[in-house]
């Protein structure tokens, strides 16, 4: 399982990956889970393009949007640890989290590269959840 948590323009890499994946011939198990959050729904970038991959995978492929603003029918928030619980489900074996996006919101989930560019310590709400430098790639 590969889950993915981007804010804003970090889900450019997360979508280039997502495709590849689900459209790869020789790969019909992998599942991804994206939560992808956003200042408001007009912001959300590529929505076409997710819902289409989503409808095509839905047995792969689970999306959740979350915004900060706005009266819609999306969550209406910010990303946290249940969200990502939810996501994540039970399937604790063989994961790998990509994250993308704000400082903000890399700070809030996973922290920030180290200084010397390597994916230092993973702290924020992916270390509350079990999860370390083995298992989460901080993208920049």
């Amino acid at each position: 399982m590969i889950g993915m948590i981007a804010g804003g323009t970090g889900i450019a890499p997360m979508y280039q990956i997502l495709s590849r994946i689900l459209e790869n011939p020789k790969d019909k198990n992998t599942r991804i889970w994206l939560v992808y959050g956003n200042k408001s729904e007009q912001d959300i970038l590529l929505r076409p393009e997710l819902d289409q991959l989503q409808q095509k995978y839905g047995d792969r492929l689970k999306i959740q949007y979350i915004v900060e603003q706005g009266n819609n029918t999306l969550p209406k928030g910010y990303i946290t640890q249940s969200v990502i619980e939810s996501m994540m489900g039970k399937d604790i074996k063989r994961r790998k989290v990509f994250v993308c996006g704000p400082s903000k919101m890399m700070e809030l989930v996973c922290g920030e590269r180290a200084r010397d560019y390597s994916q230092g310590q993973v702290t924020g709400l992916l270390s509350h959840l079990g999860l370390d430098s083995n298992e989460v790639w901080k993208f920049q």
